[in-house]
């Protein structure tokens, strides 16, 4: 009687998924660009004069550091954690590390998202700070806030008993269904979005400026609108994870997780790089002009000094005229006649057979 082998458990493959090495490429680029919008952004509040680092850049920095944890994290759950293979590739230890990895990388995301909303709702009470109606609803927001971190981050935690059940799932334990609470938190996440972006609409429209004016204005505060188009498609991807093998389902969802991440720091710095372009054009005008402004003292050196040698000669005198009409004349044996040939040409002219003469 022969019997068919029993093939032992090995787990899923000892790398990372080829589904996830989209998500670690995209994940570093939209971190590097959130990287480079904090970078400009407190580079330009250390050379303002109107505007110092206040609370709205703190608040930034906050969401960036998260989005950097979310990027080591989400590293780790793809090389460690082993993210991206059917459930029943694992073990229980494997299933063990990748849980308590999500569960991490869900928290930093909820951590990221808030603060960006603190940093624009800063940045609004420091621009708005003369309107008092804005400014309560301003307050107003930043209280909800708070609320909603400490509901969608605690509330994955928390509703599952006991909590080590949420990286231990095999023991007893009680819990809600997961799927409907990510829907739930990432609709309210979207509409404190829409919220914000609308609050200083009403105020700019009524500004005393040109038609065209308000809608750069405007259209600035509006590019948020960018993280609630990355919100929307989020939620749609939620709705298609599986709760029995979420390892391999959720890739979708953590595509557009990252990505509205990154863009709510990157949209939340955008209000600020008008004023880096203004610095960056007065920093090259004045660079441009020191330039010019040495050349021309450099220039001017030269024809004193030539000035002064043709004085001791009898054919300064002689072209003096061409002097006293806006021309200079290149010393030179000639005397009169190279100061002649010279006489009609214009001083750029003349500057430039300076310089080949000096070559």
């Amino acid at each position: 009687m022969s019997s068919t082998p029993t093939q032992p458990f090995v787990g899923h493959p000892d790398r990372v998924s080829p589904r996830e090495h989209d998500v670690l490429a995209l994940d570093a680029v939209f971190t590097f660009l959130s990287t480079i919008s904090v970078i400009v952004r407190f580079i330009t509040r250390r050379y303002s004069s109107e505007m110092k680092v206040w609370w709205d850049d703190w608040m930034i920095l906050v969401a960036w550091c998260a989005a950097l944890a979310f990027l080591v994290l989400g590293v780790v759950d793809r090389t460690i954690g082993g993210a991206g293979y059917h459930i029943d590739t694992y073990s229980r230890e494997q299933l063990t590390t990748f849980f308590q990895l999500s569960l991490s990388v869900t928290v930093v995301y909820n951590i990221s998202i808030t603060f960006s909303k603190a940093s624009v709702l800063f940045l609004y009470e420091r621009i708005f700070s003369v309107y008092n109606r804005l400014r309560l609803w301003i307050r107003i927001m930043l209280c909800i806030l708070p609320a909603y971190l400490l509901s969608a981050s605690f509330g994955l935690i928390f509703t599952t008993n006991p909590v080590q059940a949420q990286w231990k799932y095999w023991i007893p334990h009680t819990t809600i269904d997961k799927l409907p609470f990510y829907i739930v938190t990432g609709v309210a996440n979207l509409l404190l979005d829409i919220v914000i972006l609308s609050l200083p609409q009403t105020i700019v429209w009524k500004l005393h400026q040109s038609l065209k004016t308000r809608i750069s204005i405007a259209t600035v505060f509006l590019l948020g609108g960018f993280v609630c188009i990355s919100s929307i498609v989020r939620i749609t991807a939620l709705t298609t994870i599986k709760t029995n093998d979420l390892m391999f389902s959720f890739h979708n969802s953590t595509i557009w997780t990252l990505v509205e991440m990154n863009l709510s720091i990157i949209c939340a710095c955008l209000p600020v790089m008008p004023k880096t372009i203004k610095l960056c054009k007065q920093k090259y005008g004045q660079s441009t002009s020191k330039l010019n402004s040495s050349q021309a003292r450099g220039e001017n050196d030269y024809w004193r000094s030539a000035d002064s040698r043709n004085k001791k000669s009898p054919s300064a005198t002689a072209v003096s005229s061409f002097s006293s009409q806006g021309y200079r004349v290149l010393p030179g044996s000639n005397g009169i006649a190279e100061g002649a040939q010279l006489a009609t040409l214009p001083p750029a002219h003349l500057k430039h057979n300076y310089e080949m003469t000096e070559v």
